[in-house]
């Protein structure tokens, strides 16, 4: 994953991408073939150089209009879905922390565009009657926010998430789907809030944000802005953040740190905790932060991860990133005789 991968991958969605979401969950059963370089993808495009800073960042955001597109193949719905996903979609983006249909005082004001797909998946296949199985659900969301004269700032996300249904104590598939709907639908507008609100931030707003808010968007966003800034006042913050329970604050903060390069013992050691735990995307970011930093340190943890890592396609990453830093044959990369103190551990 490249340093602008890392912290913005780059991901759109048509029918056809919707249906291919689809196939790729009953393929391979898990979600990551369709979705876009990280979790909680998000994107900025179509910004010029030169945009004028006119979003502000304390009056509220304005989405004047949302539409919702529910782009699941017609055969494949689930029951009762079909009739509630605009209503989902709209709760989730409209509230006080995140979006106003009206402005109350002078606001540019955004437009947005959404789009879901869920499954229920029995056997890995599709089957809207399933009594028991998987739920899917991927919610992908764009705003276009004017800046100014013909100027227009666009903002994407993409979230996706599944959960079992029908086992003891569990709710059935279309309850399901419709609660991870709808906590995606919350956690896609708090992602583009977040990009609004950091998009156009002084420096000291992006530091200040890490030090002091506690809303996902604005901490993953911040964090993202402080990576490619490269705003070594971040350093502090960014290093607490590996470790915040929300995985894309945690992933955005990992990735900022590879961008930074510093080789201070403590973002050293805070990346390689990230290699611990079971979301091996974090795993992925920390290998490639540390490989990007280079040092004696994180090639001592680069050496461990690829010995020991669980996971065969983490582990020749992190061979690759030794032989880049070393010079080393990456087959031949081992890991040191005694493992430093805080090497990730094998996954239960």
């Amino acid at each position: 994953m490249s340093d602008d991968n890392a912290i913005a991958g780059r991901r759109g969605t048509s029918r056809r991408a919707a249906a291919a979401w689809v196939a790729g969950v009953v393929a391979i059963g898990v979600l990551a073939g369709c979705r876009g370089e990280d979790p909680g993808t998000a994107d900025v495009g179509g910004v010029s150089a030169d945009a004028p800073a006119k979003l502000t960042r304390t009056a509220p955001l304005v989405l004047e209009a949302l539409t919702v597109t529910d782009q699941t193949p017609p055969a494949v719905r689930a029951p009762r879905i079909p009739g509630e996903v605009e209503g989902i979609l709209r709760a989730g983006f409209y509230g006080d922390d995140r979006f106003v249909r009206e402005a109350s005082g002078p606001q540019l004001p955004c437009q947005g565009a959404a789009r879901v797909a869920y499954v229920l998946v029995k056997n890995r296949a599709p089957d809207p009657t399933a009594e028991v199985g998987d739920a899917r659900v991927l919610v992908e969301a764009e705003l276009k926010c004017d800046a100014g004269e013909k100027e227009k700032l666009t903002f994407r996300v993409s979230l996706d998430d599944s959960a079992a249904f029908g086992g003891d104590g569990q709710e059935d598939g279309p309850s399901t789907i419709e609660r991870l709907m709808k906590a995606l639908a919350g956690r896609a507008a708090d992602v583009l809030h977040g990009q609004v609100r950091m998009r156009e931030a002084t420096d000291a707003e992006v530091l200040d944000a890490l030090s002091t808010s506690t809303h996902e968007g604005i901490l993953a966003e911040a964090a993202s802005e402080a990576g490619e800034r490269k705003l070594e006042a971040a350093l502090p913050p960014l290093v607490k953040l590996t470790a915040d329970g929300r995985d894309l604050v945690a992933i955005r903060a990992g990735a900022a740190l590879g961008l930074l390069r510093s080789r201070d013992e403590d973002v050293i050691r805070a990346l390689a905790h990230m290699t611990n735990g079971p979301n091996e995307e974090k795993h992925l970011v920390a290998i490639n932060a540390l490989g990007d930093i280079g040092g004696d340190s994180a090639v001592r943890y680069l050496r461990s991860i690829a010995e020991g890592h669980p996971n065969p396609a983490l582990r020749d990453i992190a061979r690759r990133a030794v032989a880049r830093l070393t010079g080393d044959d990456p087959d031949a990369v081992v890991a040191p005789e005694e493992p430093p103190e805080d090497a990730p551990v094998e996954l239960p």
